[in-house]
């Protein structure tokens, strides 16, 4: 093999890393957007859950009974 063959054939195995890097990082890219959309949706769920509790101790009347059940 000599010099110029030598350094095309290493160009295009650079070429050909170079190829293969750009695909995972766009995989990656998807995979990284696709979970912060499904972070928001689950804080969006975690906010209105704990909107729900937060209406619920707020309708609680006073304390609760403080008296022991009948099996006491």
């Amino acid at each position: 093999m000599s010099v110029p063959d030598e350094t095309q054939a290493r160009l295009d195995a650079l070429e050909a890393h170079i190829a293969y890097q750009n695909q995972v990082i766009e995989e990656l890219s998807e995979v990284a957007a696709m979970q912060w959309s499904e972070i928001a949706e689950l804080k969006d769920r975690l906010n209105r859950l704990n909107n729900i509790f937060q209406e619920f101790e707020a309708g609680m009347d006073g304390e609760p009974d403080q008296e022991l059940p009948p099996h006491y």
